[in-house]
C-alpha cells in the first residue's frame, strides 16, 4: 500500500483515519510497514475493552512486555501509553485490573463492571498513576485511595451501598458530571432528598439510572423529579419510555430512554446515534431551562 504522489502528511492523515474508523483496518496497516505501523499504532489501542479474565492476563503480558522493550522508531512508546478508554466488564479478576491500570499512564476513562452484589476480596485499585484520568466507573470501594477523585469530572458510582459515599461528594470539585444506578423509581424522591445537599457545585448533570419498570403507586412521588422541579439537574434514565399520568415526553423533557447496551458504548466513546448519554442528558436539561423560561414569560401575560 503506497502513495508515492501523496504529500507525506495527507499520506499519514490516511492511514491515521482509516485505523481510527476501523479497529480491522488498523491490525492490517501496522502488518505494512513500520511507518504504517507507528501512525495505526495509537488509533488501534486508544480504546481497550476486555471481556475476560483470561483475555486481561494476556494483554497484561503483552503491556510488560512492551514497556520492557526499547523505544524504537516503529513503536516509540510503550504499548500502554497509547491507551486512553480501558473498561473491564464480566467479573474480571480484581488482581489481574489492579496490574493493568497503573500501567497505562495516559488513560482518560477506566471503566471496571462487576455484579453489584459480589464481596471482592484481594488487591485494590491504583490511579494514582493515571494522572490524566477523568472518566470513572466503578465500585469505589475497590480504589486503594479516594485522594485521587479530585481530578474526575465524570463519575457513575457502582457501589451498592451508596449513602457510604456520599460524604466523599463535597471533597469532588472538578466533579461535573454524575451518574447512579437506583433499582426502583419509588426509591429516587427519598434518596435525592439525602444526596443532593451533597453534591458539589460544579455538577452539570445528576443522571439515575432506573433498572426496573415502575410501578404505578411510584408515580406522584416521582413525578416532581421527571418534571425537573426537584432539580433541573437530574435526569432520570430508563430502558424505555413508560406511560405516566400526567407526564408527556413528547418535548422530550421528562425520561431520557437509553438501553443499557448503550450506556455500555457510551463508556466506551462509540456512542449509538453520535451523542453519549451526557450529551443527552445536558440536551435534555436544557430543553427544561428553555422550557421553564417561556412558561415563566407567559404566566404573567396569563394572569
Amino acid at each position: 500500500m503506497d502513495f508515492p504522489i501523496l504529500p507525506g502528511d495527507v499520506e499519514r492523515l490516511i492511514v491515521e483515519t482509516t485505523a481510527e474508523v476501523s479497529q480491522e483496518a488498523a491490525v492490517e496497516l501496522v502488518r505494512v510497514c513500520r511507518v504504517y505501523r507507528r501512525w495505526a499504532m495509537p488509533a488501534m489501542y486508544k480504546v481497550v475493552t476486555l471481556k475476560s479474565t483470561e483475555q486481561a492476563k494476556k494483554f497484561l503480558e503483552t503491556l510488560l512486555q512492551a514497556s520492557s522493550k526499547s523505544a524504537s522508531p516503529a513503536l516509540p512508546l510503550p504499548l500502554a501509553e497509547y491507551i486512553k478508554v480501558l473498561n473491564f466488564s464480566n467479573d474480571i479478576d480484581i488482581g489481574t485490573v489492579s496490574s493493568i491500570v497503573p500501567l497505562c499512564t495516559h488513560a482518560v476513562t477506566v471503566g471496571y463492571w462487576r455484579v453489584r452484589s459480589k464481596f471482592i476480596p484481594g488487591p485494590q485499585l491504583d490511579i494514582s498513576k493515571c494522572p490524566s484520568l477523568r472518566r470513572l466507573s466503578l465500585d469505589l470501594s475497590h480504589l486503594s485511595s479516594t485522594n485521587d477523585l479530585a481530578r474526575i469530572t465524570h463519575l457513575d458510582i457502582c457501589s451498592p451501598v451508596l449513602s457510604a459515599w456520599y460524604s466523599l461528594l463535597p471533597q469532588l470539585t472538578s466533579l461535573t458530571h454524575l451518574f447512579i444506578c437506583e433499582d426502583f423509581l419509588s426509591n429516587i424522591p427519598d434518596r435525592l432528598e439525602a444526596l443532593l445537599p451533597h453534591l458539589p457545585p460544579s455538577i452539570r448533570v445528576f443522571a439515575i439510572h432506573v433498572t426496573s419498570t415502575p410501578e404505578s403507586e411510584s408515580f406522584p412521588a416521582a413525578k416532581a423529579v421527571l418534571l425537573g422541579k426537584v432539580d433541573v439537574r437530574v435526569v432520570v434514565v430508563s430502558e424505555s419510555e413508560w406511560v405516566m399520568p400526567g407526564i408527556d415526553n413528547t418535548d422530550g423533557t421528562s425520561i431520557l430512554c437509553r438501553p443499557f447496551n448503550n450506556l455500555l458504548s457510551d463508556w466506551c466513546h462509540t456512542p449509538v446515534g453520535g451523542m453519549d448519554v451526557w450529551e443527552l442528558a445536558e440536551a435534555l436539561i436544557e430543553r427544561r431551562r428553555k422550557r421553564d423560561a417561556t412558561r415563566a414569560q407567559v404566566a404573567p401575560c396569563g394572569a
